[in-house]
């Protein structure tokens, strides 16, 4: 099949689909409804007083998220999803066509319901009533006109009750005492919506409060509901009221008299334990010869006999002796004992993980570049992992990976490989022997605190210090090939469920390439890139780099947020050192260093790097996701740029998918050889701006398909780049975007994507056609103007 009809071919499949679905979903809605019957074709809530008031505005924009009769949505804008609801229903047997077009497509239809209307309104006027509005009045009208019906709510909030004062009513002095002593921690200080949501995070500080004062016992029903004051008065005075535990009139401490710990416990094995020992009021029992040191079980328990019971020790307690990669998940069985005072006795159970475990992983990428060329890349990863190296549940990754990636239409051009060996130690017991964080700790900006005091106690009693160590070479084609050596030291802590920090206070970076034979051809006179491509030292002896990542759980309207940033030094000590020393003599100490005959320079910049995404389920088998990715690398003199290593880079399956990886910018520079040469692309720049989105949804068995559009590009800052590479004020006309669909097999355990993007517009004007626009007609839609993407995972 030649390549003409091959394209006329896919663009058929793609209109014939498309009619298809358009002739299963389209004829009119109204020939399905009976006499009296109406569809919902429009809803508008309205909200007194929203336009000047935010705390009004940002309910009126919850309220969409509750449960009232909307229309239905539709199908290219145009098109209600309704429509082949009703015309599927009326048939008696479904082909699978059909099942297919009701899971994806079609919609129940919305009818004018007046109980559902009316609960509706009784809904709102529930919500705005748990905000703090008691008084607000919800109405509503209907409108029908030709079996359309168009619903119209208005709330009238009324006032809103605040906080004056929150007053504490027990008989019990102790707990009184505690309370009045936190009050300037409670949710309900003078202003503060008397609402519901308030309430529940004051009883969850109250309960919190208490439990961590030794009060085990300790519920949130002990607590009464709100309970107001003089309630003409502007702002409400409030009290709650803690009910005693009956029969007994006031609630009790509990202490921990005893803490046993069995730290090679087996629930299939009845061997009593063998070997016995007490230190510091723990009590150790092991079946066999101790693995692993008592003392690293000590510093991860935050409890001692003869403590008050501490609800947030315990919970820290279970959370770090369950990092221990020694052991799995640990239990602590607590019994209460009121035999002559109040006890807590502990059982910790922690059952041993093998101490080796291999990990094998074999990776398959396919890509294609429309008509120009097909990639075919194939990764081979092995590593080894010893889960208690020095007996102190030490963790230990040493790991080898091994790639390859050829260009399939010439072989000629060579190949592009890359091996890795590397190393990974994780000790959980913090020690600061840098000095660094306690120094950030000492350090005061104004009334802060470079490290907080609660931040600093919270690395020193749950980060974990990492050391890493690896090095290899990659070549790249023909083009080049370099050699790199790495070497860090930090600490990693999971400071809750949902954050994570990663601080580098120390780290080189020995990055060395060599030019081969296409380098010269490919690059010409680009003066800047020679300049980025040349030996480098990547240094941070005070800090290096630090990264944090925040996953968010899914809310009740299936809405979840993550973020991932990334903040790099590098060669900032040099530059300091270099300043002060200019500065008093004239000279500059330090800007490269010698290494037999090479000559390496110092690399000094600042990078940064900012990755939100945010995930919508609208039902299982439907979901929205979106990503925006900001980053920028700065370099900290003019004398000086940014390694080719550090720069970013547009394009791939992970990014702005109708281009190659790295084929895309800086800025609104087009390679027009690269196709020719038939090489991999090269390049990046010191800004990236991008977003992505994509609507993701089920189709039959494992199969899911998916709809995106990818915006963005890189650009260089250099004054000394390509003035059409360097951002300006008029970026968005370099902004690329590109579009398409995408098959994806989820297995659980893994998901095959296959993406196939379509270039919508170009960063540069087309010299053919003096536009940007790259898709002008619906010939453009053809096989050989698709790119196609094949990986491993979702792209975000």
């Amino acid at each position: 099949m030649t390549e003409k009809p091959l394209q006329s071919y896919y663009l058929f499949s793609i209109l014939l689909l498309a009619g298809a679905i358009l002739l299963t979903t389209s004829c009119s809605s109204k020939k399905f409804l009976g006499e009296g019957e109406s569809l919902v074709r429009g809803t508008e809530i309205s909200v007194e007083g929203a336009d000047k008031d935010p705390y009004l505005r940002d309910l009126k924009n919850e309220m969409r998220n509750i449960p009232h009769p909307r229309p239905n949505s539709r199908i290219f804008w145009f098109i209600p999803r309704e429509r082949s609801y009703f015309r599927i229903q009326q048939k008696q047997d479904t082909t699978g066509w059909d099942r297919f077009i009701l899971r994806n497509f079609a919609e129940t239809p919305t009818l004018k319901d007046s109980f559902k209307i009316d609960r509706a309104a009784g809904a709102f006027e529930r919500y705005f009533r748990t905000k703090g509005y008691y008084n607000a009045k919800v109405d509503y009208e209907v409108k029908v006109r030709e079996h359309r019906a168009f619903i119209k709510y208005k709330v009238e909030p009324r006032r809103l009750y605040k906080a004056d004062s929150l007053v504490f009513k027990t008989d019990d002095r102790e707990v009184l005492k505690i309370l009045n002593a936190h009050r300037g921690e409670s949710n309900f200080q003078r202003g503060t919506p008397l609402s519901r949501e308030n309430y529940d995070a004051e009883a969850r500080r109250i309960t919190r409060l208490l439990r961590n004062s030794g009060y085990y016992e300790f519920y949130p029903n002990y607590i009464s509901n709100l309970r107001l004051g003089d309630t003409t008065r502007t702002h409400i005075s409030v009290s709650l009221e803690i009910s005693p535990p009956l029969p007994d009139s006031i609630h009790r401490k509990y202490t921990i008299r005893n803490i046993d710990v069995y730290p090679d416990h087996d629930p299939f094995e009845r061997t009593a334990p063998q070997f016995q020992s007490t230190e510091n009021g723990i009590t150790y029992h092991f079946r066999n010869e101790p693995e692993i040191k008592t003392s690293r079980i000590k510093n991860n328990i935050f409890f001692r006999t003869g403590d008050l019971y501490n609800m947030d020790d315990y919970n820290r307690t279970i959370r770090r002796l369950g990092s221990l990669s020694w052991f799995r998940f640990p239990s602590i069985l607590t019994h209460p004992d009121t035999t002559g005072g109040y006890y807590l006795d502990y059982d910790i159970f922690l059952r041993p993980n093998s101490r080796f475990e291999r990990f094998t992983n074999f990776e398959f990428s396919y890509s294609r570049v429309q008509n120009i060329t097909s990639l075919l890349g194939f990764t081979f990863s092995n590593s080894l992992e010893n889960r208690n190296v020095f007996g102190g549940s030490e963790r230990l990754v040493i790991d080898f990976e091994a790639g390859i990636e050829t260009a399939l239409r010439s072989l000629s051009t060579g190949n592009t490989f890359n091996l890795r060996i590397g190393g990974d130690l994780t000790s959980p017991q913090f020690r600061d022997y840098t000095g660094m964080f306690g120094l950030a700790n000492n350090i005061r900006i104004g009334n802060f605190r470079l490290l907080s005091d609660d931040f600093y106690e919270d690395i020193r009693s749950e980060g974990n210090i990492n050391v890493n160590v690896n090095a290899g070479i990659s070549q790249y084609q023909q083009f080049y090939n370099y050699t790199f050596l790495n070497a860090s030291y930090g600490i990693s802590l999971q400071r809750s469920p949902t954050q994570f920090y990663d601080i580098r206070m120390l780290g080189i970076n020995y990055w060395s390439p060599r030019e081969l034979s296409d380098f010269d051809e490919l690059v010409g006179d680009d003066v800047l890139f020679r300049r980025r491509f040349t030996k480098r030292l990547l240094t941070g002896f005070l800090f290096k780099e630090l990264t944090y990542r925040y996953d968010g759980r899914p809310n009740r309207f299936g809405e979840s947020w993550s973020v991932l940033a990334n903040l790099e030094f590098s060669g900032h000590e040099i530059g300091i050192i270099n300043s002060v020393s200019k500065l008093i003599s004239g000279d500059r100490l330090i800007d490269q260093v010698k290494l037999g005959r090479d000559t390496i320079s110092f690399a000094k910049y600042i990078r940064f790097d900012l990755d939100g995404r945010f995930h919508k389920a609208y039902s299982p088998s439907r979901k929205l996701a979106l990503r925006g990715f900001a980053g920028a690398a700065i370099p900290l003199s003019s004398s000086t740029n940014i390694p080719y290593i550090k720069q970013f880079f547009g394009g791939g399956a992970y990014g702005i998918r109708a281009w190659q990886l790295r084929e895309l910018g800086p800025g609104g520079l087009i390679d027009t050889l690269a196709g020719e040469r038939n090489i991999l692309f090269y390049q990046s720049g010191d800004i990236r701006l991008e977003f992505n989105a994509e609507y993701r949804f089920d189709l039959i068995w494992a199969l899911e398909g998916a709809t995106f559009i990818d915006i963005g590009n890189v650009w260089n800052i250099s004054s000394d780049a390509d003035p059409v590479t360097r951002l300006s004020w008029d970026f968005y006309r370099q902004l690329a975007i590109g579009a398409g669909f995408g098959l994806r097999f989820n297995f659980d355990f893994f998901v095959a994507r296959f993406d196939f993007a379509y270039k919508v517009k170009t960063p540069y004007r087309d010299p053919k056609t003096d536009s940007y626009w790259a898709m002008r007609s619906l010939s453009d839609l053809g096989f050989n103007n698709m790119t196609l993407n094949f990986a491993i995972g979702y792209p975000f």
